[in-house]
């Protein structure tokens, strides 16, 4: 099944998918957004750049995450 024919079986539209997209974009690595989305790294990078962010409130939480408390 193609990307657009699980999109349209699901009710979804254009508009759907795109905030989807940028909302994840906005808060996720372009690696990330890549490797769990299918997207090219270009095409990552294109998402993020179009939501203002390259990530790094993403990768800020995982850092605070890890830390050990004070």
């Amino acid at each position: 099944m193609t990307y657009k024919q699980v999109v349209e079986a699901n009710g979804l539209t254009a508009l759907d998918t795109n905030t989807a997209l940028m909302d994840n974009a906005a808060v996720m690595p372009t690696k990330a957004l890549s490797d769990l989305l299918g997207l090219s790294i270009t095409g990552a990078v294109r998402w993020s750049t179009l939501a203002g962010t390259q990530g790094n409130a993403y990768a800020a939480e995982i850092v605070a995450r890890t830390r050990p408390a004070d």
